[in-house]
């Protein structure tokens, strides 16, 4: 049978790039051998208008050097991305001079790479504007460091499986970092990138320019789980500095199956959240003044910015219940040195037995979304009973977003769990009854189990105009709430009253 990369050998072994390619813009070649990449690159420099290559290459290599010579003498060519599996083949390039530099903006190098080798490319493109590296190890040397020359264009920078010191790190950004405005990093098995003070140091002497930072480190947890330095200053990253950037900490556990069990710490940039909308209209001074605001696409759009900092916990879970709640408990102490205020879970392989208990361990809980419901048990034991009663009384939890709802059992447990809600969004099923839902809920307002709601949101598929008149008819006829508005945004309804 022919191989992919023997047909491509095949195809670009045929092609004489002459006149006839003038109008060609754009390339992608995958799986072709080194000599015939050679050979096509030597005659895409005739090419008038050719501006962005991509290039995948698979199987045995030897150099990259004359790869990157000819990329690099391709004189229109804004964009390149090249890929090249795992594999280390050493780079051993001179640093370029003034007549070899290219007109790259766009440069993805997804190859292992060490420092040294990335600074000798990146003397090849004075006018990069955004660079990618997906495979970046440790120099042997800092000598190229300190020769880098001057890139005043480059404002975005993506290291993804970032092998680095952070020391490292720090020389290349003093160098070229000063007119950055966006950077993502993602890294593991080094806790000095969980130092937030010396992140902020860097950013504020090299980086002021920063307006978006993406960072994830990547954690193994072993069986036995101890708090090290690093996790009790993790709450530096909530400090003022980073709620004035808008640069917010967010934490995953990932229970895996055999023990692989990984927490992942990152800074993410301002993302809107599916409780920002009602916060804005909460602290909206019109609405404190006559609770008339009116939640609308444009307000929503409007209203972009969180006015106080969340740290945000994402649990997931794909092992057996008793993996899991061994896990929790092994984690559980770390819970008590980061101020969570927004949990994101999934309770598939879960129990509400241990739900509450993660409750338990998060007392600055203030919003709950949970994508996942376990069975709700019948007959709940007495010690989870009081559990829940404890936490009923005690929890701060004022907004809650319900994924895949197919009882109101559900529903009313939650109910019972946050007696403080003010916000309700749900994700109801096609075959809901929306207007009993909705009476429902008004019922448990009515009856003081929901005293404070004040806005509920359900996400329905099949919402249109007539659905917003049926829920109308439906609470004049049987007067159930006399100021309220209903509204619907594409396939959201907002039930809204005083």
């Amino acid at each position: 049978m022919t191989s992919f990369n023997q047909i491509a050998n095949l195809i670009f072994s045929s092609i004489t790039i002459n006149s006839l390619f003038n109008c060609l813009q754009s390339l992608v070649i995958n799986g072709i051998s080194e000599y015939k990449l050679q050979l096509l690159l030597k005659q895409l420099i005739s090419l008038p208008h050719f501006y962005s290559l991509n290039i995948i290459i698979v199987g045995q290599l030897e150099s990259f050097d004359t790869i990157y010579k000819l990329i690099f003498c391709l004189p229109f060519l804004k964009y390149n991305a090249l890929s090249y599996g795992p594999w280390r083949v050493p780079l051993k390039l001179p640093l370029a001079i003034n007549k070899q530099l290219s007109f790259i903006e766009y440069l993805n190098i997804d190859i292992a790479i060490i420092l040294d080798e990335l600074i000798t490319i990146l003397s090849y493109t004075p006018k990069l504007r955004r660079l990618t590296c997906q495979q970046l190890y440790n120099s042997t040397l800092h000598t190229q460091i300190r020769a880098i020359i001057v890139l005043p264009y480059l404002t975005h920078i993506n290291f993804d499986r970032c092998h680095l010191q952070f020391a490292e790190f720090e020389i290349f950004i003093k160098k070229i970092g000063s007119q950055l405005r966006v950077l993502h990093f993602t890294t593991f098995d080094n806790i000095m990138f969980l130092d937030a003070n010396r992140w902020q140091r860097l950013i504020l002497q090299y980086v002021p320019r920063l307006q978006k930072f993406e960072f994830e480190y990547d954690e193994k947890i072993p069986h036995i789980f101890q708090l090290g330095p690093h996790h009790q200053q993790l709450n530096r990253f909530t400090s003022s500095f980073w709620l004035k950037y808008q640069w917010y900490l967010q934490l995953q556990t990932d229970a895996l199956p055999f023990s692989n069990n990984r927490i992942t710490y990152s800074i993410h940039s301002y993302k809107n959240k599916w409780y920002h909308a009602y916060e804005h209209m909460k602290n909206d001074i019109y609405y404190q003044q006559d609770k008339s605001i009116i939640i609308t696409s444009k307000n929503i759009q409007n209203h972009l910015i969180p006015s106080s900092g969340d740290v945000e916990l994402i649990a997931t879970n794909r092992c057996d219940f008793e993996q899991y709640q061994s896990f929790i408990e092994n984690i559980k102490s770390l819970f008590q040195l980061v101020q969570i205020t927004c949990l994101n879970i999934d309770l598939c392989y879960s129990s509400i037995d241990l739900f509450i208990d993660f409750i338990c361990n998060l007392p600055n809980l203030d919003s709950l979304s949970i994508s996942c419901w376990p069975l709700l048990e019948l007959n709940i034991s007495f010690n989870t009973q009081s559990k829940l009663q404890l936490i009923s009384n005690n929890n701060k939890i004022t907004k809650v977003n319900l994924e895949k709802v197919v009882d109101t059992k559900q529903v009313q447990f939650i109910i019972n769990l946050c007696p403080r809600l003010e916000f309700l969004q749900v994700r109801c099923t096609n075959n809901m009854n929306i207007e009993l839902f909705i009476c429902f809920i008004i019922m448990n307002y009515t009856a003081k189990s929901l005293s404070y709601i004040r806005l509920l949101c359900l996400h329905f598929p099949r919402a249109d105009e007539k659905t917003i008149e049926t829920i109308k008819n439906m609470i004049d006829s049987g007067k159930l709430l006399r100021n309220y508005s209903v509204n619907r945004i594409v396939d959201k309804i907002y039930l809204q009253w005083k």
